[in-house]
């Protein structure tokens, strides 16, 4: 009856590929016994990829050995990029497993000594701001296709990592080009990040878009070049 939205679907079919996402966010699958013996999967904008199972023999449940592109793979995990070609896992039983040196333990996603440190909002939330009030069912609308957003000043220079962008409730307004710029008196600006062509596939989608150099200042604004007719936004971030 508790879906999530589809999550606990996509982690189950995930799984039964052989590959679990338990370190969120660091693009790293933990490798595990594949449910199917022979899987081709041909992902949505990516290279696809085979899982190949063996034996299939009562008990045997654990990996004990695994090769990519007949290349020996002795992680007991995989990254996101390397998921195409064929993936042959070798299975035994757990005395296999507990006899065998495959499996090399992933690295923490943080590093010893230091403590996690997810991404927030630079400005909080603003239930007056339909950009930033952290509800995509409010939304901004302008008369045009071209509009400089100006973002609150900050006390103190914060570098950006990330720019989210929400889509609209409705269609037609969606931004196609756009500018982020910073600045430290708010009359210089410098270019933190620039994008074309880009387009939303759903309604009230939010898309992050990384900042390739980031540097830390008090002043930022985003300047939308071309959008899809007048401009709609649903909400607006900067992740630091």
């Amino acid at each position: 009856g508790d879906e999530d939205n589809g999550e606990m679907s996509a982690w189950w079919l995930l799984t039964a590929l052989g590959l679990y996402p338990l370190q969120l966010g660091t693009g790293r699958y933990h490798l595990v016994a594949p449910l199917f013996d022979h899987v081709h999967v041909k992902p949505l904008g990516g290279e696809p990829f085979t899982v190949i199972a063996e034996p299939r023999e009562a008990g045997a449940d654990c990996i004990v050995g695994m090769t990519l592109d007949d290349t020996e793979h002795r992680d007991a995990w995989i990254d996101h990029e390397d998921l195409h070609g064929r993936l042959h896992v070798t299975l035994g039983s757990r005395a296999d497993a507990e006899a065998s040196d495959w499996g090399a333990v992933p690295p923490s996603a943080t590093p010893v000594g230091h403590h996690p440190q997810p991404l927030r909002d630079l400005f909080g939330t603003d239930p007056s701001d339909p950009l930033r009030d952290d509800d995509s069912r409010t939304e901004q609308t302008w008369d045009t296709s071209s509009v400089v957003i100006d973002l609150p000043e900050l006390g103190e220079p914060l570098v950006t990592r990330f720019l989210t962008l929400t889509s609209s409730a409705e269609t037609g307004g969606d931004p196609i080009a756009w500018r982020l710029e910073g600045s430290q008196d708010g009359e210089t600006w410098e270019l933190l990040d620039e994008r074309t062509d880009q387009s939303f596939r759903w309604r009230r989608q939010t898309r992050p878009f990384q900042i390739p150099s980031p540097r830390g200042f008090t002043h930022h604004r985003l300047v939308i070049t071309t959008a899809q007719g007048p401009l709609r936004l649903a909400e607006l971030e900067l992740l630091a």
